[in-house]
C-alpha cells in the first residue's frame, strides 16, 4: 500500500533536481511514490529524471507536452496520485530526515485532514534583496498559531491573515482533497499557492500544526515570483487572477459562498483584489406582520401597513437602556414612515478575533462581570472590540459599576479587560483592583491581552483562579518568572481581531428622523462632544493629510525634544470604558481621525493597530519601556505587511522611501455632532448591560 504520494513538478533544475530527489529516496518512510511531472524542461532535468528512476522504482515520470506552469503540474500530480496522503515539493527544495515519517505518523493520532511543517528559507545568493527576502520569508514561515485547529467560519479569517499561505511542506489526505475538488489554478501564474489556500480554508479541514521545520526551502534570485518586482503590474495581475480563481470555486462549490466572501474581503491579504467588502451578514427574513424587528439588533417595535398599495413599516417606538433606565423614544418624535430595507433587518455582530483559547476560557466561565480597562482613547478601541467579542460570541456577561454589592455577598467570575495599565507608572490604577482580586467570592478571573512591566504587587495577587493573556513575549516571560500559581498565556491584543467594518456605517437613515431630545443622554453627549471637539480641534491645523504624526507627549515617550507638530490624539479620555454605546461612537471619532492620512507615524500601540487595520502605511516608534517594539514582534510584523517599526532618526528616509500614497478612506461615515445624531447612533448599539436585548 502507498501510504504518501510526493509531487514534484520538475522545470530546469538540473542544478538542485539530485540533491531533491535524494532527499525524497532517503526518508525512513519507504512507502511512498514519488511522483516527477517533467514540465518541459529544456535543460539536463529529464535526463536526472532518468538516471533516478532506474535505481528507484518508486520514482514515476510523467511528461507534460508542453510548459503549463507550476499549478498545472501540481494537478497532474493529483490526478496520478495513489497514496493516501499528497505531499507537494518543489524541485529545487529539500526534505528534512524523516519528516515524511513523523508527518504521518501525526496524521493518525490527530486523523487531521492536513498535517502542516514549517519551512526553512535558504539560498546561496549574495544579493541584498534576496538575502532581504529570505529573512522576511523564515520569519512568515515560522508563525505557527497553535497545535491543533478546526476551522470553520469563525476562525477562517485568522486562519487566512495568520497562517502562511503556501501549498508545499504539509501532508493532505488525499481523500479530502479529491471530495472538495481541491485544485490549483490550471494555467501559468505565480501565486498559485495563494488560490488553493483560500479554497483549502473555506473547504474547513481538520489541522494540526507541530512546530517542526520539514522542508528547506530555496530562493533563487532567477525563479519566477522573484522576477516578479513587489509594484509590479504583472504581480498584481497574477495574484488577482488567481484569488479571482478562487472566488469562482467557491462560488461553484460551496453553498455558504457568501458568508465566505465575506471572511475573505476582509481580510489583511485578499480584501484589496475583491469588491468592497460586505462588513455585515443579513438575516434573509424579513417581517411582514406586527412584531418586533431589530435595526442593528435593537427592537424597534413596529407595524407594518399598506399605504398607496405600498406595505410599509411604521416605527411605534425604540426601547433605549440609560443611567440604568428604560426609556421610549416615542413614534412622536419620529417621522411617520420609516421604510426599512428588504432582507436586512438583522445585522449581526462578527469579530475577527479568533484565538480559541481566549474563548475557551471565557466560555468555562458562564456568567461573569466585565470591566474594560480604563485610560486613553486607545483603551476605548479595545473597549469596544471586547464588547464586539463578547457580542459576536454570545457570551453571557455584564458590565461591573463600582457600585456593585455582589462583591461581598455572592461568588462571582470576573473578566478584567486588556491594555497597558500593568505598569509601575499606573500603579494607583491597578492597585483599584486589588480588591476584587482579594474578594473570598472571586471564583475565577480572566485579564484579556495586556503587556506587563514593572507590576511584581500585581503578579503577586494571581492565584490559581487566574488566567492571564499576555500580549507580547516579554511581558509572558516576566509573568512567569514571578509566578508559578496562575495559567499565563500569549494573544494578540484585542483590537487586532476588531472587525473595523462595523464603524463605516451609519446606522439608521437619518434624513427619515426627526429630531429627537431625552435629557437622561445629555451626560453621556457632553462626554463625547468634549472629545470630538478636542480632535477638531487637533486637525484644524492640519494642512497636509499626507503623514500623520500621533506623537505622546507623557512619561512613556522617548521622541521628546523635536520640532514636529503632532497630534497625541490618544491623550483623550473619559478615563473608564464601561459603557458600550459611548465607546462605539468614541471609537468612531478615534478611527475617522486616524482615517484622515495616508501614512501614520505612531509611538501609541493603538494608533498604530488601527492604522495598520485601516490600511495605512504605519511607520511605528517604541515608547520607553519597549511595548511597541514587543507586540510588533510577536504579531503585528506577522499579520501586517503595511507596518514597519523605525528609529526617529530614520523617519525622514522612511517617509521619502514611501513615495505618493493615498489610500482610500474606510471610516467614511460622519460622526455624530449633535444630540440628534448622538441619540440616533448611541441607540442603535447594544451591549447587555445598556439596552434591551428582547426578541419577540
Amino acid at each position: 500500500m502507498t501510504i504518501i504520494s510526493v509531487i514534484i513538478p520538475v522545470y530546469n533544475v538540473e542544478n538542485y533536481l539530485a540533491e531533491c530527489l535524494e532527499s525524497v529516496i532517503n526518508q525512513s518512510c519507504k512507502d511512498i511514490e514519488i511522483l516527477c511531472i517533467n514540465d518541459c524542461s529544456t535543460d539536463n532535468s529529464p535526463e536526472i529524471l532518468k538516471e533516478y528512476a532506474g535505481k528507484d522504482p518508486r520514482i514515476k515520470i510523467i511528461n507534460h507536452e508542453h510548459n503549463k506552469g507550476l499549478g498545472p503540474a501540481r494537478n497532474t500530480g493529483l490526478d496520478n496520485a495513489g497514496g493516501e496522503y499528497v505531499f507537494f515539493l518543489d524541485s529545487d527544495d529539500c526534505l528534512m530526515p524523516d519528516i515524511l515519517k513523523e508527518l504521518y505518523q501525526k496524521a493518525l493520532d490527530t486523523k487531521a485532514d492536513i498535517i502542516f511543517s514549517k519551512g526553512q528559507a535558504f539560498t546561496e545568493s549574495t544579493d541584498k534583496e534576496v538575502l532581504e527576502r529570505v529573512s522576511g520569508l523564515n520569519n512568515y514561515l515560522d508563525y505557527v498559531p497553535q497545535n491543533k485547529i478546526k476551522v470553520n467560519f469563525e476562525n477562517a479569517g485568522y486562519m487566512l491573515n495568520s497562517v502562511p499561505a503556501v501549498a508545499w511542506g504539509r501532508l493532505y489526505s488525499t481523500d479530502f482533497l479529491r471530495r472538495n475538488s481541491l485544485y490549483f489554478i490550471n494555467s501559468n501564474y505565480a501565486f498559485e499557492d495563494e488560490g488553493f489556500f483560500i479554497k483549502l480554508i473555506f473547504s474547513f479541514p481538520l489541522i494540526s500544526m507541530p512546530d517542526r521545520i520539514g522542508i528547506r526551502y530555496r530562493i533563487r534570485a532567477n525563479a519566477i515570483t522573484s522576477q516578479l518586482s513587489e509594484k509590479s503590474n504583472k504581480k498584481k495581475l497574477h495574484f488577482k487572477a488567481v484569488v479571482k480563481e478562487a472566488i469562482q470555486y467557491l462560488k461553484q462549490n460551496k453553498k455558504d459562498y457568501k458568508q465566505m466572501l465575506n471572511c475573505l474581503r476582509n481580510s489583511n491579504s485578499y480584501h484589496k483584489f475583491a469588491r468592497k467588502p460586505y462588513w455585515f451578514i443579513f438575516d434573509t427574513k424579513f417581517v411582514k406582520y406586527d412584531t418586533v424587528i431589530r435595526i442593528f439588533t435593537l427592537p424597534v417595535y413596529n407595524r407594518s401597513v399598506t399605504k398607496k398599495g405600498e406595505l410599509v413599516t411604521r416605527i411605534l417606538w425604540i426601547p433605549v437602556w440609560t443611567e440604568g433606565k428604560k426609556h421610549y423614544l416615542s413614534s412622536t418624535l419620529l417621522k411617520p414612515f420609516l421604510k426599512l430595507p428588504k432582507n436586512s433587518n438583522n445585522i449581526v455582530y462578527k469579530t475577527r478575533n479568533n484565538n480559541p483559547l481566549i474563548a475557551e476560557k471565557l466560555e468555562e466561565l458562564g456568567k461573569f462581570y466585565f470591566l474594560p480597562n480604563s485610560g486613553n482613547i486607545g483603551d476605548c478601541l479595545i473597549a469596544a472590540s471586547e464588547f464586539q467579542y463578547f457580542e459576536a460570541k454570545n457570551f453571557n456577561y455584564q458590565v461591573y459599576r463600582n457600585t456593585s454589592p455582589w462583591l461581598y455577598q455572592k461568588p462571582f467570575n470576573f473578566v478584567y479587560g486588556g491594555g497597558g495599565i500593568w505598569v509601575d507608572l499606573y500603579r494607583n490604577s491597578y492597585k483599584k483592583l486589588f480588591d476584587i482580586f482579594e474578594s473570598p467570592y472571586l471564583r475565577k478571573c480572566i485579564i484579556l491581552p495586556s503587556s506587563f512591566y514593572n507590576c511584581p504587587d500585581a503578579i503577586e495577587k494571581l492565584d490559581e483562579r487566574f488566567t492571564v493573556f499576555c500580549r507580547e513575549e516579554k511581558s509572558y516571560k516576566y509573568c512567569l518568572s514571578l509566578n508559578n500559581r496562575a495559567k499565563f498565556y500569549l494573544a494578540d491584543d484585542m483590537a487586532v481581531g476588531a472587525d473595523l467594518g462595523i464603524f463605516a456605517n451609519d446606522f439608521y437613515d437619518r434624513d427619515s428622523l426627526q429630531e429627537l431630545k431625552n435629557q437622561d443622554l445629555y451626560k453621556l453627549f457632553r462626554i463625547y462632544k468634549r472629545i470630538y471637539k478636542r480632535a477638531s480641534d487637533m486637525l484644524a491645523s492640519i494642512g497636509d493629510y499626507k503623514v500623520g504624526y500621533f506623537l505622546r507627549n507623557d512619561d512613556e515617550a522617548i521622541c521628546t525634544g523635536h520640532e514636529i507638530h503632532g497630534l497625541d490624539l490618544s491623550s483623550l479620555s473619559c478615563k473608564q470604558w464601561n459603557n458600550a454605546g459611548l465607546d462605539f461612537l468614541v471609537t468612531k471619532i478615534f478611527l475617522s481621525t486616524i482615517d484622515k492620512f495616508d501614512i501614520v507615524v505612531t509611538d501609541r500601540l493603538h494608533i498604530a493597530i488601527a492604522a495598520v487595520k485601516l490600511g495605512k502605511k504605519v511607520l511605528a516608534l517604541d515608547n520607553s519601556y519597549g511595548k511597541i517594539s514587543a507586540v510588533y514582534s510577536y504579531s503585528l510584523k506577522h499579520q501586517f505587511d503595511n507596518i514597519k517599526l523605525v528609529r526617529f532618526e530614520d523617519l525622514p528616509e522612511e517617509i521619502e522611501a514611501a513615495g505618493n500614497i493615498e489610500t482610500s478612506k474606510t471610516i467614511s461615515s460622519q460622526v455624530p455632532t449633535d444630540i440628534r445624531d448622538f441619540v440616533i447612533n448611541y441607540g442603535s448599539i447594544k451591549s447587555r448591560y445598556d439596552y434591551e436585548r428582547k426578541h419577540i
